[in-house]
């Protein structure tokens, strides 16, 4: 066997290794989780559901007519949020568990949530951005709010 092949073959191995690992670990996790979640996808379900809370109280109820442009982009960002968050609430519920007290169930969860890592980081990325979004809405809607008050209150040396 050439060099380069033995190195392939080597790097291969230590990558199955350290994806075997991972795959054991996630299943303990899950196993030893009351709710057959990881406890970083736990966490994270924890913060989207404030998130998706958060942006549903900022979706407009007023006709669209009736809204400042402000107010449209908000309303925009924020259910375009809702949107994300529903879809991460999703793909966690997919990654969990059925019987954490089960080592097959646990095992497949593991598997399951190895398999939609890149989806999760991906749609997480987009929440995130998302938010920072919503975030940069409310500071100019604030902004405006504050203009408006100052515009209000006679000048007085």
């Amino acid at each position: 066997m050439d060099p380069f092949a033995a190195l392939g073959a080597a790097a291969a191995i230590a990558q199955f290794i350290e994806l075997s690992l991972s795959l054991v670990n996630g299943a303990r996790q899950i196993h030893k989780s009351a709710v057959g979640a990881t406890a970083a996808n736990e966490q994270l379900g924890t913060v989207i559901r404030e998130l998706e809370a958060l942006s549903g109280s900022m979706v407009s109820k007023k006709p669209r007519h009736e809204q400042g442009n402000a107010e449209k982009s908000l309303s925009n960002v924020a259910a375009e949020c809702q949107i994300l968050s529903k879809k991460i609430l999703d793909l966690l519920l997919t990654m969990k568990a059925k019987d954490p007290a089960s080592i097959r169930q646990s095992a497949v969860a593991a598997l399951r949530s190895a398999w939609n890592e890149k989806e999760k980081r991906e749609l997480v990325e987009l929440v995130e951005k998302c938010r920072s979004m919503m975030h940069m809405q409310l500071t100019v809607i604030l902004g405006l709010v504050n203009s408006l008050k100052a515009e209000a209150q006679p000048f007085s040396p």
